[in-house]
C-alpha cells in the first residue's frame, strides 16, 4: 500500500512529477548548488597551482637533464608560468561580496558562478603559452 503523502506509481514503477514534487526537487538542488559554489573556486584554483608550480618544477628539471640550465629560456617560460599561478590564486579567494536578500538568489549564483570561466580560459591560455615557450625554446635555442 502506498501513503498518502506518497504519489501514485506509473506502471513501471516512475513516480510522475507533479508541481509539490518538482519543487521541493528543484528547491533541494538549488540550496545544495548554493551551499557548494563557494567552495568550487577554492578548489578547482588549488589544482590549477599545483598544476602550474608542477610545470615550472618539471621545465627546470627538464632544462638541467637536456644541456645544462639555459637561463634565458627558463625565464621566458617562467613569466607566463608566474602569472599561471597567480591565477589560481586569483580563483582560490572567496567573493565577498555580500548577498542580497532582496534580489533573485539564483541569479547571484549565476553571476558568482560565470566568474570562474573567463578565469580559467586564460590559465589554461597562459599554462600552454609556458609549456610552448619551454619546448620551442629548448628546441631551438642552442
Amino acid at each position: 500500500m502506498s501513503s498518502t503523502t506518497e504519489p501514485a506509481r506509473q506502471s513501471d514503477g516512475r513516480i510522475p512529477l507533479t508541481g509539490k514534487i518538482a519543487a521541493a526537487a528543484y528547491s533541494a538542488w538549488l540550496t545544495e548548488e548554493v551551499k557548494q559554489a563557494a567552495t568550487r573556486g577554492y578548489d578547482l584554483g588549488k589544482t590549477l597551482l599545483t598544476a602550474s608550480l608542477t610545470t615550472v618544477a618539471a621545465e627546470i628539471a627538464l632544462s638541467k637533464q637536456l644541456s645544462g640550465a639555459r637561463l634565458v629560456v627558463i625565464a621566458i617560460a617562467a613569466v607566463p608560468a608566474i602569472c599561471s599561478a597567480l591565477m589560481a590564486l586569483r580563483l582560490m579567494l572567496p567573493d565577498l561580496k555580500p548577498i542580497d536578500p532582496m534580489a533573485d538568489l539564483w541569479q547571484q549564483h549565476r553571476t558568482r558562478a560565470h566568474r570562474l570561466a573567463p578565469s580559467v580560459r586564460h590559465w589554461i591560455s597562459m599554462w600552454v603559452l609556458s609549456v610552448a615557450c619551454f619546448y620551442l625554446g629548448n628546441a631551438f635555442v642552442d
